[in-house]
């Protein structure tokens, strides 16, 4: 597993095996459990493998783990789908939400919400 992520002159492939990062129990793959999704918008979802991260940080990593952990639970607030930008014809840069996508590819997730914007 790998994470593209932006650098100055395109981007670069961090393994996954370069983070020292382990995730206390993968997510279940369930939309709704997190993200709060409302008919009409211009949510749709999106490959993991078609993202472009913009930063990792493993602390926020295991923050994002854990506050979707709880928004599962009833006990936080379900975030918006992340934010994204399309790059290339099949590419999308991540602009809000690189912690939690990464939660998911983490987790074998193979699509998460995002709005695309413009």
């Amino acid at each position: 597993m790998s994470f593209r992520v932006a650098v100055s002159d395109g981007t670069k492939i961090v393994p996954f095996q370069e983070l020292s990062i382990s995730l206390p129990a993968p997510l279940a793959y369930l939309h709704t459990s997190y993200f709060e999704i409302h008919d009409g918008q211009k949510d749709c979802l999106i490959g993991l493998g078609l993202l472009v991260w913009d930063h990792l940080d493993e602390e926020s990593i295991l923050e994002a783990h854990r506050r979707m952990l709880e928004a599962s639970e009833s006990n936080l607030t379900k975030r918006s789908p992340i934010q994204v930008q399309r790059l290339t014809a099949s590419d999308f840069l991540i602009l809000d939400g690189n912690s939690t996508a990464a939660v998911a590819k983490l987790s074998g997730w193979d699509d998460i919400p995002c709005e695309v914007i413009e």
